[in-house]
Protein backbone atom coordinates (compact mmCIF):
# COMPACT_ATOMS: atom_id res chain seq x y z
CA UNK A 1 0.00 0.00 0.00
CA UNK A 2 1.23 3.50 -0.83
CA UNK A 3 1.95 5.99 1.92
CA UNK A 4 0.50 9.46 1.77
CA UNK A 5 2.25 12.78 1.30
CA UNK A 6 2.36 15.34 4.11
CA UNK A 7 1.28 18.98 3.66
CA UNK A 8 2.08 21.56 6.35
CA UNK A 9 0.11 24.81 6.76
CA UNK A 10 1.16 27.64 9.09
CA UNK A 11 -0.93 30.66 10.08
CA UNK A 12 0.23 34.06 11.30
CA UNK A 13 -1.51 33.32 14.60
CA UNK A 14 1.03 30.58 15.34
CA UNK A 15 -1.08 27.53 14.46
CA UNK A 16 0.70 24.79 12.50
CA UNK A 17 -1.30 21.99 10.83
CA UNK A 18 0.01 18.97 8.92
CA UNK A 19 -2.30 16.93 6.67
CA UNK A 20 -1.84 13.68 4.76
CA UNK A 21 -3.29 12.38 1.51
CA UNK A 22 -3.64 8.93 3.08
CA UNK A 23 -7.11 9.10 4.58
CA UNK A 24 -7.38 12.90 4.06
CA UNK A 25 -5.88 12.95 7.53
CA UNK A 26 -5.18 15.58 10.19
CA UNK A 27 -1.67 14.43 11.09
CA UNK A 28 -0.58 17.17 13.46
CA UNK A 29 -1.83 20.38 15.07
CA UNK A 30 0.57 22.52 17.09
CA UNK A 31 -1.20 25.24 19.05
CA UNK A 32 0.18 27.87 21.47
CA UNK A 33 -0.66 27.90 25.16
CA UNK A 34 -1.36 31.04 27.23
CA UNK A 35 2.39 31.80 27.25
CA UNK A 36 2.72 31.44 23.49
CA UNK A 37 4.42 28.02 23.67
CA UNK A 38 3.23 25.81 20.80
CA UNK A 39 2.82 22.07 21.37
CA UNK A 40 1.25 19.07 19.69
CA UNK A 41 -2.43 18.75 20.59
CA UNK A 42 -3.63 15.87 18.40
CA UNK A 43 -2.80 12.16 18.35
CA UNK A 44 -0.81 11.00 15.36
CA UNK A 45 2.50 9.82 13.95
CA UNK A 46 5.64 11.53 12.66
CA UNK A 47 6.10 9.60 9.41
CA UNK A 48 3.79 8.60 6.53
CA UNK A 49 4.75 4.93 6.93
CA UNK A 50 3.35 4.78 10.46
CA UNK A 51 -0.13 5.60 9.14
CA UNK A 52 -0.28 2.25 7.35
CA UNK A 53 -1.11 0.79 10.79
CA UNK A 54 -3.58 3.18 12.42
CA UNK A 55 -6.33 1.03 13.96
CA UNK A 56 -7.65 3.86 16.16
CA UNK A 57 -8.21 6.12 13.13
CA UNK A 58 -6.05 8.97 14.45
CA UNK A 59 -7.00 12.05 12.40
CA UNK A 60 -8.60 10.16 9.52
CA UNK A 61 -11.57 11.16 7.37
CA UNK A 62 -14.24 8.47 7.73
CA UNK A 63 -16.70 7.29 5.03
CA UNK A 64 -18.92 6.41 3.33
CA UNK A 65 -20.74 6.12 6.64
CA UNK A 66 -19.13 7.02 9.94
CA UNK A 67 -19.99 5.20 13.15
CA UNK A 68 -22.07 2.01 13.19
CA UNK A 69 -24.66 0.33 10.98
CA UNK A 70 -26.45 -2.44 12.88
CA UNK A 71 -26.34 -5.92 11.40
CA UNK A 72 -24.06 -4.66 8.59
CA UNK A 73 -26.98 -4.10 6.25
CA UNK A 74 -29.54 -1.53 5.21
CA UNK A 75 -32.44 -1.30 2.76
CA UNK A 76 -32.76 1.55 0.28
CA UNK A 77 -35.60 1.85 -2.25
CA UNK A 78 -36.57 -1.77 -1.61
CA UNK A 79 -33.07 -3.19 -2.15
CA UNK A 80 -31.04 -4.62 0.77
CA UNK A 81 -27.31 -3.94 0.75
CA UNK A 82 -24.91 -6.11 2.76
CA UNK A 83 -21.77 -4.49 4.16
CA UNK A 84 -18.63 -6.02 5.66
CA UNK A 85 -18.96 -6.65 9.40
CA UNK A 86 -15.89 -5.27 11.15
CA UNK A 87 -17.15 -4.84 14.72
CA UNK A 88 -18.81 -8.10 15.70
CA UNK A 89 -21.96 -8.39 13.57
CA UNK A 90 -21.97 -4.67 12.86
CA UNK A 91 -20.36 -2.35 10.31
CA UNK A 92 -18.29 0.60 11.54
CA UNK A 93 -16.57 3.57 9.86
CA UNK A 94 -17.16 2.47 6.28
CA UNK A 95 -15.84 -1.07 6.63
CA UNK A 96 -12.57 -2.93 6.51
CA UNK A 97 -11.32 -0.78 3.62
CA UNK A 98 -13.16 2.48 4.12
CA UNK A 99 -12.17 5.94 2.92
CA UNK A 100 -9.78 6.35 5.87
CA UNK A 101 -7.36 3.84 4.31
CA UNK A 102 -7.47 5.21 0.77
CA UNK A 103 -4.91 7.39 -0.95
CA UNK A 104 -6.72 10.59 -1.93
CA UNK A 105 -5.47 12.93 -4.65
CA UNK A 106 -4.43 16.35 -3.36
CA UNK A 107 -4.28 19.94 -4.58
CA UNK A 108 -2.70 22.67 -2.48
CA UNK A 109 -3.17 26.41 -2.82
CA UNK A 110 -1.57 28.60 -0.12
CA UNK A 111 -3.21 27.59 3.19
CA UNK A 112 -5.76 25.25 1.62
CA UNK A 113 -5.47 21.58 0.72
CA UNK A 114 -8.30 19.81 -1.11
CA UNK A 115 -8.34 16.00 -1.20
CA UNK A 116 -10.43 14.08 -3.74
CA UNK A 117 -11.52 10.44 -3.74
CA UNK A 118 -13.65 8.44 -6.18
CA UNK A 119 -15.49 5.45 -4.72
CA UNK A 120 -16.93 2.97 -7.26
CA UNK A 121 -20.37 1.39 -7.21
CA UNK A 122 -20.31 -1.57 -4.81
CA UNK A 123 -17.37 -0.23 -2.81
CA UNK A 124 -17.64 -1.91 0.62
CA UNK A 125 -21.16 -2.92 -0.43
CA UNK A 126 -22.47 0.62 -0.94
CA UNK A 127 -24.34 1.51 -4.14
CA UNK A 128 -23.47 4.30 -6.56
CA UNK A 129 -20.29 5.84 -7.92
CA UNK A 130 -19.40 8.52 -5.35
CA UNK A 131 -17.04 11.47 -5.75
CA UNK A 132 -15.89 12.99 -2.46
CA UNK A 133 -13.89 16.14 -1.73
CA UNK A 134 -12.45 17.09 1.66
CA UNK A 135 -11.12 20.65 1.75
CA UNK A 136 -9.04 21.93 4.67
CA UNK A 137 -8.44 25.66 5.11
CA UNK A 138 -6.26 27.21 7.83
CA UNK A 139 -7.13 30.81 8.72
CA UNK A 140 -5.74 32.45 11.84
CA UNK A 141 -6.58 30.17 14.77
CA UNK A 142 -9.16 28.05 12.91
CA UNK A 143 -8.98 24.92 10.77
CA UNK A 144 -12.03 24.47 8.55
CA UNK A 145 -13.05 21.16 7.00
CA UNK A 146 -15.60 21.17 4.17
CA UNK A 147 -16.67 17.79 2.77
CA UNK A 148 -18.84 17.41 -0.32
CA UNK A 149 -20.02 14.30 -2.17
CA UNK A 150 -22.06 13.52 -5.27
CA UNK A 151 -23.41 10.23 -6.59
CA UNK A 152 -24.83 8.73 -9.80
CA UNK A 153 -27.23 6.39 -7.93
CA UNK A 154 -29.08 6.52 -4.59
CA UNK A 155 -26.74 5.77 -1.70
CA UNK A 156 -26.09 6.73 1.93
CA UNK A 157 -23.40 9.14 3.14
CA UNK A 158 -22.46 10.26 6.66
CA UNK A 159 -18.87 11.43 6.94
CA UNK A 160 -16.70 12.85 9.72
CA UNK A 161 -13.12 13.38 10.81
CA UNK A 162 -11.72 11.22 13.60
CA UNK A 163 -9.06 13.48 15.15
CA UNK A 164 -8.33 13.02 18.85
CA UNK A 165 -7.45 16.10 20.92
CA UNK A 166 -5.31 16.57 24.02
CA UNK A 167 -4.83 20.24 24.87
CA UNK A 168 -2.30 19.55 27.66
CA UNK A 169 0.43 18.74 25.15
CA UNK A 170 0.18 15.11 26.37
CA UNK A 171 1.37 15.85 29.90
CA UNK A 172 -1.70 14.00 31.13
CA UNK A 173 -4.83 12.28 29.84
CA UNK A 174 -7.98 14.19 28.89
CA UNK A 175 -10.10 13.34 31.93
CA UNK A 176 -9.24 16.67 33.59
CA UNK A 177 -10.18 18.63 30.46
CA UNK A 178 -13.44 20.55 30.75
CA UNK A 179 -16.04 19.82 28.11
CA UNK A 180 -19.18 21.74 27.18
CA UNK A 181 -21.57 20.43 24.51
CA UNK A 182 -24.62 22.31 23.23
CA UNK A 183 -26.91 19.29 23.35
CA UNK A 184 -30.12 18.75 25.33
CA UNK A 185 -30.58 15.12 24.26
CA UNK A 186 -28.82 11.95 23.13
CA UNK A 187 -29.52 8.75 21.22
CA UNK A 188 -29.90 5.81 23.60
CA UNK A 189 -27.52 2.91 22.96
CA UNK A 190 -28.11 -0.80 23.24
CA UNK A 191 -25.20 -2.64 24.92
CA UNK A 192 -23.54 -3.11 21.48
CA UNK A 193 -23.53 0.68 20.90
CA UNK A 194 -26.25 0.45 18.23
CA UNK A 195 -28.98 3.06 18.93
CA UNK A 196 -32.34 1.74 20.07
CA UNK A 197 -34.06 4.59 18.21
CA UNK A 198 -35.01 6.42 21.41
CA UNK A 199 -33.89 10.01 21.89
CA UNK A 200 -33.74 10.99 25.56
CA UNK A 201 -33.03 14.17 27.53
CA UNK A 202 -29.55 14.50 29.07
CA UNK A 203 -31.17 15.70 32.32
CA UNK A 204 -29.81 13.73 35.26
CA UNK A 205 -27.43 11.68 33.13
CA UNK A 206 -23.66 11.48 32.74
CA UNK A 207 -24.16 12.95 29.26
CA UNK A 208 -25.22 16.36 30.53
CA UNK A 209 -22.38 18.62 29.35
CA UNK A 210 -24.55 21.69 28.87
CA UNK A 211 -22.39 23.50 31.41
CA UNK A 212 -18.61 22.93 31.46
CA UNK A 213 -17.37 20.08 33.62
CA UNK A 214 -14.42 17.74 33.76
CA UNK A 215 -14.68 14.81 31.36
CA UNK A 216 -13.69 12.40 34.12
CA UNK A 217 -16.22 13.72 36.65
CA UNK A 218 -18.89 11.11 35.82
CA UNK A 219 -16.91 8.63 33.78
CA UNK A 220 -17.53 5.97 36.44
CA UNK A 221 -21.29 6.25 36.00
CA UNK A 222 -22.55 2.74 35.12
CA UNK A 223 -23.97 3.95 31.80
CA UNK A 224 -20.49 5.12 30.78
CA UNK A 225 -18.25 2.67 32.63
CA UNK A 226 -19.71 -0.30 30.71
CA UNK A 227 -17.93 1.03 27.58
CA UNK A 228 -14.70 1.96 29.40
CA UNK A 229 -15.54 5.65 28.99
CA UNK A 230 -17.64 7.86 26.74
CA UNK A 231 -18.67 6.58 23.31
CA UNK A 232 -21.98 8.38 22.88
CA UNK A 233 -23.93 10.35 20.32
CA UNK A 234 -25.33 13.68 21.51
CA UNK A 235 -28.08 15.41 19.51
CA UNK A 236 -26.95 18.97 18.98
CA UNK A 237 -29.22 21.94 19.61
CA UNK A 238 -30.22 24.20 16.75
CA UNK A 239 -29.53 23.84 13.05
CA UNK A 240 -27.19 25.24 10.45
CA UNK A 241 -23.56 26.11 11.10
CA UNK A 242 -23.27 26.78 14.85
CA UNK A 243 -21.17 26.16 17.94
CA UNK A 244 -21.32 22.55 19.09
CA UNK A 245 -18.71 22.08 21.81
CA UNK A 246 -15.91 23.73 23.79
CA UNK A 247 -12.93 21.93 25.36
CA UNK A 248 -10.61 23.57 27.91
CA UNK A 249 -7.35 22.61 29.57
CA UNK A 250 -7.03 24.89 32.57
CA UNK A 251 -3.32 24.22 33.12
CA UNK A 252 -2.17 25.40 29.68
CA UNK A 253 -5.11 27.72 29.03
CA UNK A 254 -5.73 26.14 25.63
CA UNK A 255 -9.28 25.92 24.31
CA UNK A 256 -10.82 24.19 21.33
CA UNK A 257 -14.20 25.32 20.04
CA UNK A 258 -15.98 23.11 17.53
CA UNK A 259 -18.48 24.56 15.07
CA UNK A 260 -20.45 22.34 12.69
CA UNK A 261 -23.56 22.05 10.57
CA UNK A 262 -24.07 18.38 11.52
CA UNK A 263 -27.07 17.12 13.51
CA UNK A 264 -25.16 15.30 16.22
CA UNK A 265 -21.78 14.77 17.84
CA UNK A 266 -20.13 11.50 18.82
CA UNK A 267 -17.88 11.97 21.85
CA UNK A 268 -15.26 9.27 22.38
CA UNK A 269 -12.63 9.25 25.13
CA UNK A 270 -10.23 6.84 23.44
CA UNK A 271 -11.37 3.91 25.56
CA UNK A 272 -9.83 1.37 23.21
CA UNK A 273 -6.40 2.94 22.70
CA UNK A 274 -3.73 0.39 23.56
CA UNK A 275 -0.17 1.62 24.24
CA UNK A 276 0.94 3.20 20.96
CA UNK A 277 4.07 5.23 20.19
CA UNK A 278 3.07 8.53 18.58
CA UNK A 279 4.35 12.05 17.94
CA UNK A 280 7.83 12.67 19.34
CA UNK A 281 7.96 9.26 20.99
CA UNK A 282 4.97 9.95 23.28
CA UNK A 283 3.11 6.78 24.25
CA UNK A 284 -0.66 7.05 23.84
CA UNK A 285 -2.98 4.90 25.92
CA UNK A 286 -6.58 4.82 27.11
CA UNK A 287 -8.05 8.32 27.53
CA UNK A 288 -5.02 9.99 25.91
CA UNK A 289 -7.32 11.84 23.54
CA UNK A 290 -10.88 13.07 23.07
CA UNK A 291 -12.53 12.54 19.68
CA UNK A 292 -15.30 14.97 18.76
CA UNK A 293 -16.96 13.54 15.63
CA UNK A 294 -19.65 15.73 14.01
CA UNK A 295 -22.03 13.52 12.01
CA UNK A 296 -25.58 12.29 11.63
CA UNK A 297 -26.85 9.77 14.21
CA UNK A 298 -25.46 6.22 14.05
CA UNK A 299 -27.42 3.49 12.22
CA UNK A 300 -29.48 6.17 10.46
CA UNK A 301 -30.19 3.96 7.38
CA UNK A 302 -32.06 1.54 9.65
CA UNK A 303 -33.77 4.15 11.83
CA UNK A 304 -36.68 5.95 10.15
CA UNK A 305 -37.06 8.03 13.31
CA UNK A 306 -33.62 9.58 12.62
CA UNK A 307 -32.96 12.17 9.89
CA UNK A 308 -32.21 10.54 6.55
CA UNK A 309 -28.62 10.24 5.24
CA UNK A 310 -29.75 9.19 1.74
CA UNK A 311 -27.97 10.97 -1.11
CA UNK A 312 -29.54 10.89 -4.58
CA UNK A 313 -28.27 11.88 -8.04
CA UNK A 314 -28.42 15.64 -8.56
CA UNK A 315 -27.97 16.31 -4.82
CA UNK A 316 -24.76 17.30 -3.00
CA UNK A 317 -23.82 16.03 0.44
CA UNK A 318 -22.25 18.83 2.48
CA UNK A 319 -20.43 18.76 5.81
CA UNK A 320 -18.77 21.82 7.35
CA UNK A 321 -16.84 21.74 10.61
CA UNK A 322 -14.42 24.22 12.17
CA UNK A 323 -11.83 23.61 14.89
CA UNK A 324 -10.96 26.94 16.48
CA UNK A 325 -8.08 27.12 18.98
CA UNK A 326 -7.63 29.75 21.64
CA UNK A 327 -6.14 30.53 25.06
CA UNK A 328 -7.56 31.77 28.34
Amino acid sequence: MQTGEFYTLVSRAGLEVTLSSLGACIVSVKAPDRNGFAEEVTLGFDTPEEYLNNPMSFGLTIGRVANRIGGSRFTLDGVTYNLPANEGPNHIHGGTDGFSMRLWSAEREQNTVEFTLRSPDGDMGYPGNLTVRAKYTLTGTALDLAITATTDAPTVVNMTNHAYWNLSGFRRDVLSHELQVDADSFTVNAPNLIPTGEIRSVDGTALDFRTPRAIGERIDDPSVRMYGGYDNNLVLNGSGFRRAAVVRDNDTGRTLTLFTDRRSLQIYTGNGISPTRGHGGVTYSRHSGLALEPQSPPDAPNRPEFPSIVLRPGETYRHHSRFEFGCE
